[in-house]
């Protein structure tokens, strides 16, 4: 038989081993026929050891390493796959430290010092794609073994480790690359443009001023601690801290008067705390931690994992941003600025072509293409304002002044971002920095490219959700609100102001929410039918109700025999509480239904409808049930005592259920009506739920 047909008899017999999972006879075949070690045995050009890390088998790959090392044949180290993969690739992707220090120690016996520098065919090193995937630990041990470190870490699309790591939220290791590179690698720019601060200030969730935490999560949050990176990779332990060196760590911030959950930050959530306050607040902590930390997982309360991982990314997330933001003038690049094409650090990597930079929009191109380009063309500091990312904002700020006079590739400033992208947070962030200075007045009267004022981006509607709150017609009431929040806080003549198509922010905010308004009205609509439907039977049966009287009457007197008992005056009183309360809610659904339901009705009119209509339907079921209940009591009070309590217990079943399926739009509709500014959404979140 030829040799290669051999060859590939055996390649097919490994390929169904490794299929059956049966390494065993894959690793004794492998053993007994040296001239198989370099053929790929499946159509991906992988060989043994190549499909043996794939499939997480360390322990076989640590074998087939030894063979190889056994027979010296030291080029099968370097075969690479279709996607340009060695085995060193594969190991460095899975994390397998194991298999990573038998082919390091390989390669030194070999003496082929450009294993570990292999590069696939998008340009990935082996120590790259440790990070790519959050190995910290195979990426230190590659970091230790790279004879010559410039331009492994970066990829030919000219993107870094840090770039990778912080895209993928590996915090912990970002932190560390920036230890061991510095200013090199913070200041990189890829081929587009981006550098590790644009990525940053793209996660939103990564950054507790962009998080929306209900009020029992934000006690829990508050209460949570998270260790904070060290400065080296062996100082790095598990969040869990023991109490004594929290306790330290504790008195430590009391001297100082630190941020106990961001040390070092001085920002918007920092104040000024009473000598003691620390003190307290580490009294509550332990007992949140000994105590109330371990009821909650005992009776089911899932949120307190997820809560802690939140809290670790946003401690995390914080400190990379301040070991950034230490080389602030390599990180931070703004429009116009001299990155533009090319890196303001350049490394030795030369085997790479040079990013291209930024190129001018063709007026022809569509709107997808002049959306990728925009982000290309915005700063960090334009990307943090559309995203609501406060503590990125203040240090800008702080620390480069001159960015707030930046303008994008719209001619739009930041002001005029932060209110397009519904950002209230930012918005009162530049009241509260530049309220009273000439600047801001230059901001608020900024035109864009297309004459457009910031109150006619206030007036514009994007296809995401704008607001942290369910249903089009809350959507459309806190529409108008921020229209109207913005429209307060700007110049008299602006609101009738056109901009170059002739449309004043009235109309403009007219156009762009009539199908929201469409919306709103069939969701308003479709619930007041429901509601008065329920409303309807309520009131008929309260009617029935209060004019049927327990027991009788006198034929004398008139009076009724059981109005004596306290039971009989509770009957009265719900029977014809619930009779009033259904009525009401009735007329008030009713109301909606006719209503004209114009654009500004939206603002207040239509959701105090609503509400007083679903309060008043809720009280109505409460009261007909308190009086159904009462009325039984005369039935059950001598013979069946003892099934009384189960049965009003099965009586408030339904109305449980309603209240549990009812409350959140109940709160929300609250806090919709009551609130002057509106929340924030997540968008980040949202994309990932839609």
């Amino acid at each position: 038989m030829d040799v290669n047909a051999e060859l590939q008899m055996m390649a097919l017999s490994l390929y169904h081993y490794t299929q059956q999972g049966d390494w065993k006879e894959a690793l004794t075949t492998f053993k007994n026929n040296p001239g198989i070690h370099k053929v790929p045995i499946n159509r991906s050009g992988d060989t043994l050891l190549h499909v043996a890390l794939n499939d997480f088998k360390d322990d076989s790959a640590e074998e087939i390493v030894e063979e190889i090392k056994k027979n010296q044949s030291w080029s099968v180290l370097k075969t690479k796959n279709e996607r340009g993969d060695t085995p060193l690739h594969c190991a460095a992707s899975i994390g397998s430290l194991k298999t990573c220090k038998a082919i390091g120690e390989a390669q030194r016996g070999g003496n082929n010092q450009l294993m570990i520098e292999a590069r696939n065919n998008k340009g990935e090193t082996p120590l790259f794609l440790a990070a790519l995937h959050g190995h910290n630990d195979a990426f230190f041990y590659l970091h230790s073994c790279c004879p010559n470190q410039s331009g492994l870490w970066k990829r030919s699309d000219g993107e870094t480790v840090l770039h990778c790591t912080i895209r993928r939220e590996h915090f912990d290791l970002a932190f560390q690359i920036i230890l061991l590179y510095k200013i090199d690698i913070v200041g990189s720019v890829d081929e587009k443009g981006i550098t590790p601060l644009h990525i940053l200030a793209s996660k939103p969730s990564a950054f507790e001023s962009s998080s929306n935490f209900r009020w029992y999560n934000k006690l829990v949050y508050n209460c949570i601690f998270v260790k904070p990176l060290m400065g080296s990779p062996k100082q790095q332990s598990n969040n869990n801290d023991t109490l004594p060196n929290w306790w330290i760590k504790s008195s430590q911030n009391t001297q100082s008067g630190a941020d106990e959950e961001n040390p070092g930050y001085v920002g918007y959530s920092n104040y000024v705390a009473p000598p003691n306050y620390w003190t307290c607040y580490g009294i509550l902590v332990c007992l949140f931690v000994c105590f109330i930390q371990p009821v909650l997982k005992a009776i089911g309360f899932q949120d307190i994992e997820d809560l802690k991982k939140k809290k670790q990314k946003h401690v995390w997330c914080r400190q990379l941003l301040d070991k950034i933001w230490e080389h602030k003038d390599a990180a931070y690049v703004g429009r116009g600025s001299a990155f533009r094409g090319y890196s303001l650090l350049q490394t030795d990597d030369s085997e790479f072509p040079k990013p291209s930079g930024h190129h001018q929009i063709d007026a022809k191109q569509g709107d997808g293409e002049k959306k990728e380009e925009s982000d290309e063309k915005e700063s960090a500091f334009f990307i943090a304002a559309r995203n609501g990312v406060l503590e990125m904002l203040e240090k800008i700020m702080n620390d480069k002044p001159g960015s707030i006079h930046e303008t994008n590739w719209q001619g739009q400033n930041v002001l005029q971002v932060a209110v397009e992208c519904r950002q209230p947070h930012v918005f009162n962030l530049f009241i509260k920095r530049l309220g009273k200075e000439r600047i801001w007045k230059a901001l608020v009267q900024n035109l864009d490219n297309e004459g457009n004022t910031i109150l006619h981006l206030a007036a514009k509607l994007s296809h995401d959700k704008p607001w942290h709150i369910p249903g089009a017609a809350l959507q459309m009431q806190w529409e108008i609100k921020w229209f109207l929040y913005i429209k307060d806080k700007m110049p008299p003549y602006v609101l009738f102001l056109p901009n170059k198509g002739g449309t004043s922010p009235v109309d403009l905010f007219r156009e762009y929410h009539e199908n929201l308004v469409k919306e709103g009205t069939e969701w308003l609509n479709h619930t007041s039918a429901s509601c008065s439907v329920v409303a309807g039977l309520i009131a008929g049966v309260a009617f029935a109700t209060s004019t049927s009287i327990p027991g009788g009457t006198e034929e004398v007197s008139g009076k009724p025999h059981l109005q004596r008992y306290p039971a009989f005056n509770m009957f009265a009183l719900t029977s014809l509480l619930a009779l009033c309360c259904s009525i009401t809610s009735l007329t008030m659904f009713l109301a909606i239904l006719t209503s004209r339901q114009q654009p500004r009705d939206f603002r207040k009119d239509l959701p105090l409808k609503l509400l007083l209509g679903l309060s008043s339907l809720f009280i109505s079921i409460c009261s007909i049930l308190v009086s159904f209940s009462a009325a039984f009591f005369f039935v059950l009070k001598d013979s069946l005592k003892e099934v009384v309590f189960p049965l009003y217990a099965a009586t408030i079943l339904p109305l449980t259920i309603y209240i549990i399926a009812q409350f959140p739009l109940y709160a929300d509709l609250v806090r919709a009506i009551f609130s002057k500014v509106p929340q924030a959404s997540n968008r980040e979140s949202e994309k990932l739920i839609l």
